[in-house]
Protein backbone atom coordinates (compact mmCIF):
# COMPACT_ATOMS: atom_id res chain seq x y z
CA UNK A 1 0.00 0.00 0.00
CA UNK A 2 1.64 3.22 -0.93
CA UNK A 3 1.03 6.51 0.99
CA UNK A 4 -1.63 7.83 -0.44
CA UNK A 5 -3.73 4.90 -0.53
CA UNK A 6 -2.57 4.58 3.76
CA UNK A 7 -3.40 8.37 4.07
CA UNK A 8 -6.90 7.52 2.35
CA UNK A 9 -8.14 4.40 4.02
CA UNK A 10 -7.69 6.93 7.82
CA UNK A 11 -9.93 9.53 6.45
CA UNK A 12 -12.88 8.22 8.13
CA UNK A 13 -10.57 8.20 11.51
CA UNK A 14 -9.83 11.57 10.45
CA UNK A 15 -13.38 12.64 9.88
CA UNK A 16 -14.15 11.30 13.29
CA UNK A 17 -11.42 12.89 15.06
CA UNK A 18 -12.71 16.63 13.44
CA UNK A 19 -16.18 15.68 14.34
CA UNK A 20 -15.23 15.07 18.24
CA UNK A 21 -13.05 18.37 17.72
CA UNK A 22 -16.42 21.03 16.89
CA UNK A 23 -18.42 18.61 19.43
CA UNK A 24 -16.07 19.21 22.40
CA UNK A 25 -15.56 23.16 21.50
CA UNK A 26 -19.43 23.40 21.16
CA UNK A 27 -19.65 22.00 25.06
CA UNK A 28 -17.27 23.98 26.24
CA UNK A 29 -18.73 27.43 24.74
CA UNK A 30 -21.95 26.76 26.06
CA UNK A 31 -20.47 25.47 29.32
CA UNK A 32 -18.51 28.95 29.78
CA UNK A 33 -21.86 30.76 28.67
CA UNK A 34 -23.38 28.95 31.49
CA UNK A 35 -20.68 29.96 33.86
CA UNK A 36 -21.09 33.78 33.02
CA UNK A 37 -24.53 33.60 33.30
CA UNK A 38 -23.97 32.11 36.78
CA UNK A 39 -21.45 34.99 37.73
CA UNK A 40 -24.14 37.77 36.37
CA UNK A 41 -26.58 36.29 38.22
CA UNK A 42 -25.03 36.57 41.51
CA UNK A 43 -24.07 39.81 41.28
CA UNK A 44 -27.48 40.28 40.29
CA UNK A 45 -29.30 38.83 42.90
CA UNK A 46 -26.67 39.88 45.86
CA UNK A 47 -27.35 43.42 44.06
CA UNK A 48 -23.63 44.59 44.44
CA UNK A 49 -23.50 47.56 42.18
CA UNK A 50 -26.48 48.71 44.17
CA UNK A 51 -24.62 47.96 47.73
CA UNK A 52 -21.89 50.03 45.91
CA UNK A 53 -23.80 52.95 45.18
CA UNK A 54 -25.74 52.73 48.50
CA UNK A 55 -21.94 53.05 50.07
CA UNK A 56 -21.22 55.97 47.32
CA UNK A 57 -24.29 58.01 48.06
CA UNK A 58 -24.39 57.74 52.14
CA UNK A 59 -20.81 57.85 53.01
CA UNK A 60 -19.19 59.11 49.84
CA UNK A 61 -21.57 61.89 49.04
CA UNK A 62 -21.60 60.36 45.25
CA UNK A 63 -18.34 61.13 44.64
CA UNK A 64 -17.47 57.82 43.74
CA UNK A 65 -17.88 55.86 40.74
CA UNK A 66 -18.79 52.40 40.31
CA UNK A 67 -17.28 50.60 37.18
CA UNK A 68 -18.14 47.17 36.03
CA UNK A 69 -15.47 44.94 34.32
CA UNK A 70 -15.61 41.60 33.22
CA UNK A 71 -12.29 39.01 32.41
CA UNK A 72 -13.68 38.13 29.07
CA UNK A 73 -14.34 41.85 28.14
CA UNK A 74 -11.34 44.23 27.81
CA UNK A 75 -11.40 47.79 26.82
CA UNK A 76 -8.49 48.99 24.68
CA UNK A 77 -7.83 52.35 25.91
CA UNK A 78 -6.28 53.76 22.87
CA UNK A 79 -9.48 52.36 20.55
CA UNK A 80 -12.15 52.06 23.11
CA UNK A 81 -13.49 48.72 21.41
CA UNK A 82 -14.45 45.74 23.42
CA UNK A 83 -12.41 43.11 23.06
CA UNK A 84 -13.18 39.32 23.31
CA UNK A 85 -10.78 37.89 25.34
CA UNK A 86 -10.43 34.19 24.58
CA UNK A 87 -9.32 33.24 28.39
CA UNK A 88 -6.31 32.77 30.37
CA UNK A 89 -7.80 32.31 33.84
CA UNK A 90 -11.29 32.12 34.99
CA UNK A 91 -14.06 34.01 34.50
CA UNK A 92 -14.82 36.78 36.66
CA UNK A 93 -16.81 39.90 36.70
CA UNK A 94 -15.39 43.04 39.00
CA UNK A 95 -17.67 45.41 39.97
CA UNK A 96 -15.14 48.56 42.01
CA UNK A 97 -16.13 51.60 43.51
CA UNK A 98 -13.26 54.21 43.35
CA UNK A 99 -13.14 57.99 44.66
CA UNK A 100 -10.38 60.30 45.79
CA UNK A 101 -9.76 60.72 49.30
CA UNK A 102 -9.07 63.90 50.65
CA UNK A 103 -6.30 64.63 52.60
CA UNK A 104 -3.45 66.83 51.92
CA UNK A 105 -3.72 65.74 48.46
CA UNK A 106 -5.69 63.59 47.49
CA UNK A 107 -5.76 59.67 47.54
CA UNK A 108 -7.34 57.43 44.86
CA UNK A 109 -9.32 54.51 46.98
CA UNK A 110 -10.99 51.66 45.74
CA UNK A 111 -13.66 49.15 46.95
CA UNK A 112 -13.11 46.28 44.64
CA UNK A 113 -15.94 43.12 44.63
CA UNK A 114 -14.70 39.75 42.32
CA UNK A 115 -17.26 37.01 41.66
CA UNK A 116 -16.24 34.68 39.41
CA UNK A 117 -16.30 30.67 38.72
CA UNK A 118 -13.20 28.53 38.53
CA UNK A 119 -13.21 24.37 39.04
CA UNK A 120 -13.83 24.69 42.56
CA UNK A 121 -17.45 26.66 42.04
CA UNK A 122 -18.77 30.39 42.69
CA UNK A 123 -16.08 32.79 44.91
CA UNK A 124 -16.74 36.43 46.14
CA UNK A 125 -13.88 38.28 47.02
CA UNK A 126 -13.99 41.64 48.48
CA UNK A 127 -10.49 44.06 48.18
CA UNK A 128 -8.72 40.14 47.70
CA UNK A 129 -10.65 38.73 50.67
CA UNK A 130 -12.66 35.61 50.44
CA UNK A 131 -16.01 36.30 51.20
CA UNK A 132 -19.06 33.82 51.37
CA UNK A 133 -21.73 34.69 47.97
CA UNK A 134 -24.70 35.14 50.64
CA UNK A 135 -26.35 39.07 51.43
CA UNK A 136 -25.51 39.14 54.94
CA UNK A 137 -21.81 38.41 54.63
CA UNK A 138 -21.08 40.79 51.60
CA UNK A 139 -22.66 43.41 53.92
CA UNK A 140 -20.50 42.85 56.90
CA UNK A 141 -17.10 42.65 54.45
CA UNK A 142 -18.56 45.99 52.27
CA UNK A 143 -18.96 47.54 55.62
CA UNK A 144 -15.40 46.49 56.87
CA UNK A 145 -13.83 47.38 53.79
CA UNK A 146 -15.29 50.90 53.55
CA UNK A 147 -13.38 51.41 57.29
CA UNK A 148 -10.21 49.94 55.91
CA UNK A 149 -9.74 52.06 53.20
CA UNK A 150 -10.61 55.17 55.05
CA UNK A 151 -8.26 53.76 57.75
CA UNK A 152 -5.36 53.59 55.32
CA UNK A 153 -5.39 57.29 54.89
CA UNK A 154 -4.46 57.87 58.39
Amino acid sequence: MDWIERIKTLLPEFDQIRQEREIHIREEAQQTDRDRNTIDSVISELQIPEMLQGINAVVLHGQGTISIESSWETQNEDTEYTLEDEGTGPDYISVILSWNEPTGGDQEREIAVDVGITMNGIYLQINEIDIRPDRSAVETALLEAIKEELRLII
